[in-house]
């Protein structure tokens, strides 16, 4: 191109989004933060979790491994989807989601076992919610703004406060481990932050813009 010719994308300084005071903004950082918090401590954890319950340790490198693989058919597929849908339809994707994701917070009160069925099954569904819910909030960057410009300001404003809240989660998990390995808070407070991470996704997808 010529120098100086003005081109499409060059439209001077752009207005900077008020993202920290906007209302609008908090839901996609919650999503963003609630499936990075979930994601690092059944990484980190849940190995530890199935030991104590005698777990072979080959059938907890399998379970893991199921837990790694589910997300990569869903991070191929499911932008498509999302950019093709309609929102009635992407609302009721998410509500599906939720749901597997509730699921699999209420069978962590069932963990009193060794079966690979069930350690499975439980990787599974929340490899599976947990990679829903990445793979919407990063496509709903791009979808919910109107510039790249906007999409960068949004998107590093859930990060830094998402990454931010992701990094108690291991800690907090940790200390709760040592209490009581199989205790109930920890399950109540997945529960919680699995039902936080859903209606917050759900208050995304029902944002038109960010104005």
């Amino acid at each position: 191109m010529a120098p100086g010719k003005p081109t499409t994308g060059d439209q001077g300084p752009q207005p900077k989004l008020r993202l920290w005071t906007n209302p609008k903004a908090w839901p996609f950082l919650l999503t963003f933060g609630g499936q990075a918090t979930l994601s690092y401590t059944v990484t980190a954890w849940m190995p530890a979790l199935m030991e104590y319950h005698h777990v072979s340790a080959g059938h907890a490198g399998i379970v893991m491994a199921i837990y790694a693989f589910i997300g990569l058919p869903v991070s191929i597929i499911l932008p498509n989807i999302l950019t093709n849908l309609s929102q009635r339809y992407i609302k009721l994707l998410t509500i599906g989601a939720g749901l597997v994701a509730l699921v699999a917070s209420g069978l962590l009160f069932f963990q009193h076992t060794r079966s690979m069925f069930y350690w499975s099954s439980e990787a599974f569904l929340i490899g599976l919610s947990i990679g829903f819910f990445f793979i919407t909030i990063m496509t709903m960057f791009v979808m919910k703004t109107k510039t790249p410009y906007e999409t960068a300001q949004l998107s590093g404003m859930a990060q830094a406060g998402g990454y931010c809240m992701s990094a108690f989660g291991p800690s907090l998990y940790g200390l709760a481990f040592a209490a009581n390995p199989a205790g109930d808070i920890q399950n109540i407070c997945y529960l919680i932050l699995a039902l936080i991470m859903f209606l917050a996704c759900w208050r995304v997808v029902k944002t038109e813009t960010l104005d």
